[in-house]
């Protein structure tokens, strides 16, 4: 990690075991880069950082007595410039853990948190989801956003989550989410999805948000009977034919499809169709649908179908007319024909 050794052992002698106030046997407290301390080694949050000794590959963060019990559930190392997870020492109460802004590359060192329900490692640098997200069965909320991950797995044991937040990361399918069953949010905004699929065991589900990924087609949305929230903005879906399922969610009150080419061809049409189309619809696109626009939508839709229907009356009678005009020819060229063969026989 980005760290520098101090070299000298400043604890104050109570070690590991004596309520975190200062390292334990075997260990060198370290100055980590960029974070203010003192020239005493005690930085102001209570949050030191310390190495075992011989092993500058090891890195072990723990907090002052104080610091823990003032905020034993939550531990914050936002932008600590650190490239690994650290061993946490007492932190077993820990229940909501920030790694956000850093440069971690690998998931490690949770097997030691039991209480564990929110763990965020958004912006580093991470590729590949660890099997070591196994060992945190209690999590509720995963936050893996802008980091460098293209397969999505080791997501088996964590029944329980509730939110999973993969958006910015190099991600191509969606797969290996059936277990989650008690998933309501679902964030693949920002990666290189073109299907959505293999997600009709996410009975739960309520919000889905596939922005900015390669999409053509919505699949099969409507056998989610929790579904409310469908963000579909700046994907390639050309026709709505290839998002019929979407208006056969039952409950869906937002949607977006803005920036698809459906929606630049003819704005106007594009949101009466969608309005007549999703009648439970409160937001299209991030606009809020009122009573009124709904009314003039439904009425307008009526209006275009019994003007589609009376064009398509006139272009049947038309053709029929041309067709029995072609059959008239046909039976006079044909009476022609006979009568010249008659006439040719005499």
């Amino acid at each position: 990690c980005d760290l520098e050794v101090d070299g000298a052992y400043h604890g104050n002698g109570k070690g590991d075991r004596g309520g975190g106030g200062g390292p334990g046997n075997g260990m060198v407290l370290i100055r980590q880069a960029g974070a203010g301390v003192d020239p005493g080694l005690n930085p102001a949050d209570g949050i030191f950082f310390a190495q075992y000794k011989g092993r500058p590959d090891s890195l072990v963060v723990y907090r002052s007595a104080a610091e823990r019990s003032s905020n034993p559930e939550r531990l914050n190392l936002d932008r600590r410039h650190l490239t690994c997870c650290p061993i946490l020492k007492h932190e077993d109460r820990v229940r909501l853990l920030n790694y956000q802004n850093n440069y971690i590359e690998n998931i490690a060192q949770l097997h030691n948190l039991p209480n564990l329900i929110f763990l965020d490692l958004y912006n580093n640098c991470i590729e590949v989801m660890s099997s070591e997200l196994g060992s945190v069965p209690t999590l509720r909320v995963l936050m893996l956003g802008k980091n460098r991950i293209r397969v999505i797995q080791n997501l088996d044991l964590l029944t329980k989550l509730d939110v999973l937040d993969l958006h910015s990361n190099l991600i191509t399918k969606v797969e290996a989410l059936d277990s989650l069953t008690e998933l309501r949010v679902l964030n693949l905004a920002g990666n290189q999805i073109s299907k959505v699929e293999k997600i009709t065991n996410l009975q739960s589900l309520t919000e889905l948000n596939v922005r900015r990924n390669r999409i053509d087609q919505a699949g099969d949305l409507h056998l989610l009977p929790s579904l409310q929230r469908v963000f579909m903005s700046n994907n390639n879906v050309s026709e709505f034919s290839k998002v019929q399922t979407l208006f056969k969610i039952k409950f869906l009150m937002e949607l977006s499809l803005d920036g698809n080419i459906i929606a630049s061809e003819d704005p106007v049409a594009y949101r009466r169709k969608l309005l007549d189309q999703v009648r439970s619809l409160r937001h299209l696109d991030l606009k809020r649908v009122t009573d009124q626009e709904r009314r003039s939508a439904i009425s307008e839709s009526r209006r275009f179908e019994e003007i589609r229907k009376q064009h398509d009356a006139v272009a049947d009678s038309a053709e029929q007319k041309r067709r029995l005009t072609q059959e008239r020819r046909a039976a006079i060229e044909s009476a022609e024909r006979k009568w010249l063969e008659e006439k040719a026989a005499m």
